[in-house]
């Protein structure tokens, strides 16, 4: 074989390796996968739930006060027919909100059991997180528990929130029962 056979057939070489190498990392990346989160503020931090336990997002209603339940529930509302319970996310996490504003919203979340709207300041987007992006929680104190991870989106820290350890928590069980 003459040099100039050698060398194309080196170079033919060295290009199908890079080739092959390109496209195992498109694989890679294709396989990685996503999760769609719904990103909000209460009071000065972002938290996220995931978008499948996420029902509705509404303009705060009109709240029926419901007398002897924690301070963390506000009351009820009517969504879509349904009586569902309004819930001060700030109150839960035990941080300052303010969902006074025009930009206050209920998001309705939902696990396998049970339904609650959550009042909170800001509604901002849904984006879709890389799971290999997210961390563990890094931050202590009240609220904690109900922490999934955190990840940054746009360069800022985002809390994402468990809505099943949310709907199954003590502080969201309301029992009325009297004991004798």
């Amino acid at each position: 074989m003459k040099d100039e056979e050698k060398s194309d057939v080196l170079s033919h070489l060295r290009d199908d390796y890079w080739r092959t190498v390109s496209e195992e990392e498109d694989e890679d990346e294709a396989q990685v996968a996503t999760v769609q989160y719904l990103l909000f503020r209460v009071g000065d931090r972002l938290f996220a739930f995931e978008t499948s336990f996420c029902r509705q997002v509404y303009r705060v209603p009109e709240v029926v006060p419901v007398p002897q339940v924690p301070g963390h529930i506000l009351g009820i509302i009517n969504v879509r027919g349904r009586v569902v319970s309004a819930t001060a996310l700030s109150q839960l996490l035990h941080i300052e909100g303010d969902a006074s504003g025009q930009t206050a919203r209920l998001i309705v979340i939902s696990d396998h059991m049970s339904s609650t709207a959550m009042l909170v300041d800001h509604v901002d987007k849904i984006v879709d997180v890389r799971t290999d992006e997210i961390q563990q929680p890094g931050f202590g104190g009240p609220g904690r528990e109900f922490a999934t991870g955190e990840v940054l989106i746009d360069e800022k820290l985002v809390v994402l929130l468990s809505v099943p350890r949310i709907m199954s928590a003590p502080a969201m069980v309301i029992d009325f029962r009297r004991s004798e």
